[in-house]
């Protein structure tokens, strides 16, 4: 089911409201924006890239979709997520997902951009 995700500015806001559902005993993170992280060069060591599935050498899998029936068609799952994590970052979302949206029309493997507030 997953956990209420909450910081202590959310869980005091809730409580003056008188919210009627549960709220966890206690924060579980906290809004602390982390210096700018920078990558050692030197010492950066890249993973290996993921296989290629083939059902032969010349048959490259890529994912295209999944079949729904002969009516439906082909079904992909295929968004882009713009998630905004706080009140200050819910115009730069809505103008994101304006600019983005046109530009993930044009992707095939793209069905659009979603934004979550």
């Amino acid at each position: 089911a997953g956990e209420y995700l909450i910081n202590q500015g959310t869980m005091a806001t809730l409580k003056l409201r008188g919210v009627t559902f549960n709220l966890p005993e206690a924060p579980n993170f906290s809004d602390v924006f982390s210096p700018a992280y920078s990558i050692d060069e030197a010492s950066f060591k890249a993973g290996p890239p993921t296989e290629i599935l083939t059902d032969g050498p010349e048959n490259e899998r890529t994912f295209w979709g999944y079949p729904r029936g002969s009516i439906r068609g082909t079904g992909t799952r295929s968004f882009v997520l713009i998630l905004g994590l706080s009140s200050l970052t819910a115009s730069f979302v809505r103008a994101l997902e304006a600019k983005i949206q046109p530009m993930a029309a044009k992707i095939m493997e793209t069905s659009g951009a979603l934004k979550e507030q």
